[in-house]
């Protein structure tokens, strides 16, 4: 039998593409919130534009723009800029090509990841379901004999994608990898005073800033991203905006940012499982349209 691990963005994706059994790990930590708290774009590329065509309105596409933000000024794009910016988002320990894996200006598709999200799990909720009865959780991985065992018992497997964090799956299968990572604060601010000057989000270069990131989300609705937790936040934010505006959520996702080098998963995919996400990969440039050309190209070449 083959298997998806995972019920999130990805999980989904890969049932969609593999209609593969689903094995539900946890619900995503960044789109079962009303507001997503990650990217919440597809990026255009015509390599799974066909496979996309399933999801929005045929040629509709959005012009995503983003600046650097340094001493109070917003700048287009900018190398010295994007090596203060990496560094500071990534702890000093950013993937090897963080800097021009950055995208500041490209087009998105009309629908977005929340969206995705949502109609495909209506469409496979029953299935995740009869396996959350069929199969109850997972307790381990047997990759010597390619078993995964259940609370329910053994079951063979031919193929695995997995989609849960790596460091939950070396936990399953006993090994042990170094993996770095950064815990994620979101603050959601709304204010009618903050100004990305057309900009979908800005990063935030200074050292003395506590935030690292900010995404206009909606009308007056901003999302600002730290590796750390913002002491006194609406004294903080004051400083900024004058007081006029309202925090309306704070959320912490622990391990939510991967740190520098992405590791070599082969020593999974000699055992015919194959990690794809952001976590599951532990590389923070691998979203969700990359994830989505990783899968139609497993597919195409009958790598799984």
């Amino acid at each position: 039998m083959d298997f998806i691990l995972g019920s999130g963005i990805i999980g989904y994706l890969a049932k969609e593409i593999f209609d593969w059994h689903i094995v539900p790990f946890k619900k995503s930590r960044y789109y079962t919130f009303e507001i997503p708290f990650a990217d919440n774009y597809i990026v255009f590329d015509k390599d799974i534009d066909n496979f996309m065509n399933c999801y929005y309105p045929h040629n509709v596409q959005i012009i995503n723009k983003s600046a650097f933000s340094f001493k109070g000024g917003l700048i287009n794009d900018d190398q010295t800029l994007r090596e203060l910016y990496v560094n500071k988002a990534y702890n000093s320990n950013p993937h090897p090509s963080a800097i021009k894996l950055l995208k500041t200006v490209f087009s998105a598709y009309g629908v977005n990841v929340k969206q995705v999200h949502d109609m495909l799990f209506k469409k496979h909720i029953a299935h995740i379901n009869d396996n959350i009865k069929k199969y109850g959780e997972v307790v381990s991985i047997n990759i010597q004999n390619k078993e995964i065992i259940f609370k329910t018992g053994k079951v063979a497997y031919d193929n695995i994608i997995s989609t849960i964090p790596l460091d939950a799956l070396c936990k399953y299968v006993g090994y042990t990898m170094d993996l770095p990572s950064s815990d994620l604060y979101v603050y959601h601010l709304a204010s009618s005073i903050i100004d990305l000057e057309g900009n979908m989000q800005c990063y935030v270069c200074d050292d003395n800033i506590e935030f690292y990131k900010v995404q206009k989300i909606g009308d007056d609705q901003y999302l600002f991203w730290s590796g750390g937790v913002i002491e006194q936040p609406y004294k903080y934010f004051g400083l900024f905006f004058g007081y006029d505006f309202e925090i309306l959520e704070v959320v912490k996702i622990e391990k939510a940012i991967p740190l520098g080098v992405p590791p070599d998963l082969s020593c999974f995919a000699d055992n015919n499982i194959f990690c794809v996400g952001s976590n599951a990969q532990w590389d923070d440039f691998m979203d969700v349209s990359s994830c989505i050309k990783r899968l139609l190209r497993y597919k195409s070449i009958n790598s799984i």
